[in-house]
């Protein structure tokens, strides 16, 4: 039995699986076609002779269930593995055909002279039928292909003088199928028991993975045909007998690619895509915060999953939910948030998204920020510097800004002083 597919573990690999997908096959082919195979007059230089001619042909239909499995490795993005099971029993591989017999005399007796005549001419349906597992390789089905048991012959004939022939005895089809070296092919490659998966490439953007499958099966048919004849001609008191009992026919042998196709084998899958390629906050002042929303969308066919997390030394950017559940042609967002904790700094982090889109199992969006010193920043319209030999307290930037009882009489003593210097 194929074995399951195993995926290699690393260290941090997460699998990924597929749902199912159905194969089903059916379909009958010729196997066999033997034409003209004759006997020819039997025994040599015998006064009474016998012939056996045969025209055969077969036809093998064979069908089965199975399904199909895609899996794929978050460490090798893009890289998917489809394997394929048999259910168990489920393969069914029959035969049928027909064997058509004519079977003639042939004598030179002193009482009725030389004469030829068909004696027996009868078609005899063949068939048989067994199952398997559909898709275990390399093991072999075989199936005894009978008519109705061991054709009894039965036959008496008037000769053209005064006489009679008769015939009895048996007509033995001994054939056998094989069904062997069953194999699916998808879109060209071979996937059998020696390559249980095969590998395949998914693109970014893909909503679904497809492949042509067709099952394939080597059949061989064979059949021996032999005749147990017992043949007497007699005629006024004269009889004569076959010498012979038994006639051969060559053997034959024929090996049948039968190729059945199994439909379309699909798998729907997930495809990521985002709104941003990174997330700049700009610069904020320590103590600020803002906060933005990062659009994930499924364009694909399938439920994305996934979870999201942070790599952020800092400790300033905070993402909300861990866990990503996007429906098929639908979008979810992502909310981050950043606070400036120390001033004059340049903040960066990675918002790690993995997935399980096999062409991008994950996903960084790199977030920046940068912090400032707390108050504001000068605009250049106070005065500022030496006011008539005066220089402005340092601390006091922008009077316009005081409201203290000190800071009014610091104004007031401006305003006389500016009077004096007027008178």
């Amino acid at each position: 039995m194929l074995p399951t597919l195993m995926l290699l573990s690393t260290a941090f690999a997460e699998s990924h699986q597929a749902d199912n997908a159905e194969i089903h096959f059916e379909g009958s082919e010729q196997t066999l076609v033997a034409n003209s195979l004759d006997s020819g007059w039997v025994p040599n230089n015998s006064s009474l002779q016998i012939r056996l001619q045969v025209n055969l042909s077969q036809d093998a239909t064979i069908s089965g269930d199975g399904t199909g499995k895609l899996a794929w490795d978050s460490n090798s993005p893009g890289e998917l593995g489809l394997t394929a099971m048999g259910t168990s029993g489920s393969g069914f591989f029959s035969i049928s055909g027909i064997l058509e017999a004519l079977i003639s005399i042939k004598f030179d007796l002193p009482v009725l002279g030389a004469s030829e005549l068909d004696l027996f001419s009868q078609e005899i349906p063949l068939s048989g039928e067994g199952s398997f597992s559909p898709f275990s390789w390399n093991n072999t089905t075989d199936i005894d292909v009978l008519g109705d048991g061991s054709e009894i012959i039965s036959y008496s004939q008037s000769l053209p003088v005064i006489g009679s022939a008769a015939l009895s005895g048996e007509l033995r089809p001994n054939c056998v199928s094989v069904l062997t070296e069953s194999y699916l092919g998808m879109s060209g490659d071979r996937l059998d028991a020696s390559t249980s998966v095969l590998n395949y490439n998914t693109y970014i953007g893909d909503s679904s993975f497809s492949k042509a499958t067709t099952y394939y099966g080597t059949v061989n048919s064979t059949c021996e045909i032999q005749l147990i004849p017992a043949l007497t001609v007699s005629a006024l008191g004269f009889s004569q007998s076959l010498e012979i009992t038994q006639v051969d026919l060559p053997p034959v042998s024929q090996d049948t690619m039968v190729g059945i196709q199994a439909g379309t084998t699909t798998f729907y899958l997930p495809s990521a895509d985002l709104n941003t390629s990174g997330v700049d906050f700009g610069t904020l002042e320590v103590g600020d915060g803002d906060t933005t929303e990062i659009i994930i969308q499924n364009t694909g066919a399938a439920t994305l999953t996934g979870s999201v997390s942070l790599n952020d030394a800092s400790g300033a950017f905070e993402v909300f939910g861990g866990s990503l559940n996007v429906a098929a042609n639908s979008s979810s967002s992502i909310v981050v948030n950043f606070e400036a904790l120390d001033a004059n700094q340049v903040y960066e982090a990675d918002l790690v998204i993995n997935t399980n889109d096999p062409a991008q199992p994950q996903l960084i969006v790199p977030l920046s920020a940068t912090s400032s010193a707390n108050g504001e920043e000068p605009t250049g319209n106070e005065p500022s510097g030496e006011v008539d030999g005066l220089t402005d307290d340092p601390e006091k930037k922008g009077c316009s800004t005081m409201t203290s009882t000190d800071g009014l009489f610091w104004v007031a003593g401006l305003a006389v002083l500016g009077w004096r210097r007027r008178s």
